[in-house]
């Protein structure tokens, strides 16, 4: 289904953009969530 690829590409795109943000905001707090991302892929 190509509409459910699109809309796990936008949903990836929003996630990356959110540990940006978070990133941005609070470093120790990214990295937390890059290691969690890192474990789940």
């Amino acid at each position: 289904m190509p509409a459910l690829g699109a809309w796990l590409s936008v949903l990836g795109l929003a996630a990356l953009c959110a540990v940006a943000l978070a990133g941005w905001l609070d470093p120790a707090h990214a990295h937390a969530w890059i290691a969690l991302m890192a474990l789940c892929q």
